[in-house]
């Protein structure tokens, strides 16, 4: 719940002393999960070295002695930190493996969220693969036969950003602004998805040659400023300096490497690299 509200303190917190009351118990099932899922708000904070050492822990307990069933979310979150990291093959690697031991599972949820992130991955080399991952995404999360929120706004969201990598920029306009509306209608808060659409509009924008582009990309810089999504305000940064802004370039690109925002520290040595950049996932 706490992640959930992106109070990443106490998320921080709680999965500590579930992992340190694990360990006292001997309860090996419970230790592979606190480390597995105590990874995600660091990785969703950027803290992708610290997230991945908690989930190479939890893989090893769990190919020794816990369920199967752990192990399938510990390879789909250590292969959201590879791709973030640009380790792209490394990444897909374990969300496709991920994506295997969920369907031998029938965790149809997993499934879904295994296909929605491989498709951001993929659409820089190859749409039409990341366009069937959506779509085979969208039939697990209709098995899961429960709602899931979530996973939904994320889907739409990668439409949207599947119409702009298709070069359709009215079309992906047009989606992420249905998104923001149908986000700010509901009584389910995602603050992180918020400063998403806010990204999106600006990379639209500066796709299209939009003056309006400097001004959406500092607001997101901004939304993510505040909720400390470093990763994605180093993209913004980034983005911006694109645009021409004054940047300090060799304090932005020594950040880039220690952190290991992989296409960001590329974008900054040589340029843009070729074909689409999917500069925002989550």
């Amino acid at each position: 719940m706490h992640v959930m509200a992106d109070d990443e303190t106490a998320s921080l917190r709680e999965y500590r002393r579930m992992r340190q009351a694990a360990r006292r118990a001997g309860d090996i099932d419970t230790l592979v999960e606190g480390l597995t899922f105590g990874s995600d708000p660091l990785r969703s904070r950027g803290r992708y070295r610290e997230a991945l050492d908690l989930c190479e822990e939890a893989m090893s307990d769990a190919e020794l002695y816990a369920r199967r069933g752990a192990l399938q979310w510990a390879h789909f979150y250590r292969g959201m930190c590879l791709a973030g990291m640009y380790e792209l093959a490394r990444g897909l690697a374990d969300l496709d493996r991920a994506c295997q031991l969920a369907q031998a599972a029938g965790d149809h949820q997993l499934v879904a969220w295994a296909l929605t992130s491989r498709s951001t991955w993929l659409r820089a080399t190859d749409v039409d693969a990341a366009k069937a991952a959506v779509h085979d995404a969208r039939k697990a999360m209709r098995r899961y036969r429960a709602p899931l929120f979530a996973l939904g706004a994320r889907l739409d969201w990668e439409d949207a950003e599947l119409a702009r990598a298709e070069g359709d920029l009215k079309l992906a306009l047009k989606r992420v602004r249905g998104l923001e509306t149908r986000l700010s209608s509901s009584s389910q808060r995602m603050p992180y998805l918020d400063a998403h659409t806010v990204a999106l509009q600006g990379e639209i924008a500066r796709d299209a040659r939009d003056p309006a582009a400097r001004a959406l990309l500092r607001r997101a810089l901004g939304m993510y400023r505040a909720g400390h999504w470093a990763h994605s305000e180093m993209r913004m940064q980034v983005s911006l300096w694109l645009l021409g802004e004054e940047i300090a370039r060799d304090r932005l690109l020594a950040c880039c490497r220690t952190a290991g925002y992989g296409q960001e520290a590329t974008l900054l040595t040589s340029g843009p690299v070729a074909g689409y950049v999917p500069l925002h996932v989550y």
